[in-house]
């Protein structure tokens, strides 16, 4: 095949190179953790901003958030016809992300479906427990975020506080 010892050499070196290339972003990846994100601050029809983030223990934080979200509009299949409601129900999920040195901790979870008023001036307080996924939380600074869907019927809104710095107590 390789008339060449040198030619099969650097074919040799090659597919080393290669393999590397596909196996050491792979191993960081599964060594931090890596995988989960924090949805980019969105500004519409349901705004979600983080209150406050406490540290449980090693394993678990809460962040406390709110929402304000305007009336929800969905078809009705019943009346044949569009409803504004401002009766609505969310469904949060929250993540945390934390450096550790090389490595980054993670935490994610999500909240029971909450009743919510949504007339676009009610402020609406919860909290979502975030359990660690990878490595023991530390009493440090951290990003977190919120991401909730609001909806009634067939109609659904979507908000997400983007990442936002706290520190860990």
């Amino acid at each position: 095949m390789f008339k060449d010892p040198g030619r099969r050499i650097r074919a040799f070196g090659l597919a080393v190179s290669l393999v590397a290339a596909i196996s050491v972003p792979a191993a960081a990846m599964a060594a931090t953790g890596g995988g989960e994100t924090i949805a980019p601050r969105t500004a519409g029809p349901v705004v979600v901003d983080v209150e406050a983030v406490t540290l449980n223990n090693k394993l678990l934080a809460t962040i406390q958030y709110r929402v304000t979200c305007d009336e929800i509009t969905y078809y009705d299949w019943d009346l044949g016809q569009d409803v504004t409601t401002t009766q609505g129900r969310l469904f949060a999920t929250g993540q945390l992300m934390q450096a550790q040195g090389r490595s980054i901790a993670t935490a994610s979870g999500f909240g029971p479906r909450t009743d919510v008023t949504c007339d676009g001036a009610t402020v609406n307080h919860l909290s979502v427990q975030v359990l660690a996924d990878s490595l023991p939380l530390r009493r440090s600074t951290a990003l977190v975020g919120v991401s909730a869907d609001v909806g009634a019927g067939e109609g659904e809104n979507f908000g997400a506080s983007g990442p936002t710095e706290v520190r860990l107590r």
